[in-house]
Parts: C-alpha cells; sequence; structure tokens
C-alpha cells in the first residue's frame, strides 16, 4: 500500500485555548507545582520563530513517525502534504501554532495513518479474498486433533457441567465460565448426536489453534467440532448486541467463504441465543449440518 494513495483524508485541526499553564518549582527537596490562574503570568512559549520553516516541522516529524511499512520518501511527502494543507486556507493556521503543540500534531497524523493504512487493507483483503476469482482460501486450513496438541492456559473452566465429548480433559479447557451464553453453546454442541468431538479454540497458539485471515489480524473461532461423518464444523458464539457489528460481519464473511472452497469437507456458523427466524442454538446448529 501507499500511504500517497490516501488523499480523501486530510487533518482537521482544533485546539482548546482554555489550557491550564502549571508553575512547577522545588520546594527544598520537595517538587511542588500550582496552577497559574492568572492570564498574565502564563509565559509566551513561541513570540519570534525567524528561523524556525515548515521543512523543518516536516523533518521533525519524520523522525517522530517513522513507520515500518512506508518508504521514508513517501513519508516525507505525506508529512508535507499535511503541514501545507493546515498552513494554507481554508485551515490557514499559523506555523507558530503548529510548532507550539507539534507533539499533538504529531499524535493526529499517526492516527490519520492509521486510518490510511486500515482502510488499504480493508480494500486489499476485499479485492484478494472476495472481487478476484483466481484467489481462494487454502482449504488445507483445518484443525488436526491430536492428543498432544493442546497448550491450554489457566483460567481453567471450572464449571459443574460435565462435558463428554470435548477432545481434551474438560478440566483443560481454557477461558469458558460455566454459566452464560457461551457456555450454553458448548454444552449444545456437546449434545449433538452428529459431534463425534469438539474443542474450545485456543488463541493465538499458532502450532495449536484453528485461524482463518482478516485484513489486519487472525480470527479464531470459539469451537472446532469433528462430525462423525468425517466433516469439519467451526463455530463461532456471538452476543445480540456484536452479532451485526463491522468485526463480525468480517469473520462471517470469512468464514463462509472456507466453507465454500471446502467442496463440502468444511461447515461453518456463526450462531447467537436466537436468530431472527426464532431458532435457539441447536436449531442453528442442526440446520448448518443438516443442509
Amino acid at each position: 500500500w501507499s500511504v500517497l494513495d490516501c488523499t480523501d483524508q486530510s487533518l482537521s485541526w482544533h485546539i482548546d485555548d482554555q489550557r491550564h499553564c502549571f508553575t512547577i518549582d522545588m520546594d527544598g527537596e520537595q517538587l511542588r507545582y500550582r496552577l497559574n490562574a492568572d492570564e498574565a503570568l502564563r509565559p509566551q512559549l513561541l513570540p519570534h520563530l525567524p528561523d524556525i520553516t515548515s521543512d523543518d516541522l516536516v523533518a521533525w516529524l519524520d523522525r517522530q513517525l517513522h513507520q515500518s511499512d512506508i518508504p521514508q520518501p513517501q513519508l516525507l511527502v505525506f508529512l508535507a502534504r499535511q503541514v501545507q494543507y493546515l498552513l494554507q486556507p481554508p485551515s490557514s493556521v499559523p506555523l507558530a501554532e503548529l510548532l507550539q503543540h507539534k507533539f499533538v500534531l504529531a499524535r493526529m497524523i499517526e492516527d490519520l495513518i492509521v486510518r490510511c493504512r486500515r482502510k488499504a487493507q480493508q480494500a486489499g483483503y476485499q479485492r484478494v479474498l472476495f472481487d478476484d476469482q483466481q484467489a481462494a482460501i487454502d482449504v488445507a486450513l483445518q484443525y488436526t486433533f491430536t492428543p498432544e496438541q493442546y497448550p491450554s492456559r489457566p483460567p481453567y473452566y471450572h464449571g459443574h457441567y460435565g462435558f463428554q465429548k470435548h477432545y481434551f480433559p474438560y478440566t483443560l479447557i481454557e477461558d469458558l465460565q460455566g454459566s452464560g451464553e457461551e457456555f450454553l453453546c458448548a454444552q449444545t454442541i456437546d449434545s449433538l448426536d452428529a459431534v463425534q468431538y469438539w474443542i474450545r479454540n485456543l488463541v493465538r497458539r499458532e502450532e495449536a489453534s484453528f485461524w482463518l485471515p482478516l485484513a489486519s489480524q487472525r480470527f479464531y473461532p470459539d469451537f472446532v467440532c469433528q462430525l462423525f461423518d468425517g466433516r469439519m464444523l467451526v463455530v463461532e458464539y456471538k452476543g445480540a448486541v456484536y452479532a451485526s457489528n463491522d468485526d463480525s460481519v468480517d469473520k462471517r464473511a470469512v468464514g463462509q467463504l472456507w466453507a465454500s472452497r471446502s467442496q463440502g469437507k468444511c461447515l461453518f456458523v456463526m450462531v447467537v441465543a436466537k436468530d431472527s427466524a426464532g431458532r435457539d442454538m441447536r436449531e442453528q446448529l442442526l440446520q448448518v449440518i443438516n443442509q
């Protein structure tokens, strides 16, 4: 990606001039500070700047905002564009004001770079996975159930319900409460006749986790199941509050794409406590298994 492609985003400069000014001094060996309420006592930090130019400000910003994925020539041009945008109409911010608040300016530009990068990631992700018919998610991305492959960590499950089909001892299940909707989802999976065994998926344990790619991170679904008929069922539980947010939309899309490219070997479902058709978790899971 190129940060220079991000031409539709520019800084909006606003500084609240009702700032607090403090005097800091030593009282013996004690550090003291007090608020200067009197405007006359506030120092004029930058009354004259005859030798400092906008190029100097850009050079300082370049040192502050080094980015490993942005070549320095690109970054310098981008920074110069942002500074000039603020100096020229309609913003017309005085150079002295930018210099006095240069750390604020650096944070604002860094936030802008983050937004530009995220936008580029989303566009590239959409193009490669969903728009380019030549691209495909590797259907070899499947979980392998092996006895040695579950490096779970505390906090462990400590509920009273004894899961019968978890591939590893249920006392080793990581980060699952003994009540609540996610627990009910696990309990429902455990009760399905079609499920041979399942695991509570581990997060960021690359040698032992199942994951799918998102634009800027990896997606680790909650549960991975082996069905008696040999198919693999991946289940993500979402609370009603989060079921329709952008993160959930992306996860559902990549999960369904992965399943569709598996030639019937894999299934994916995102379940909620009760879906728009009024089906509970068990009915949602069976609908996917029996399709």
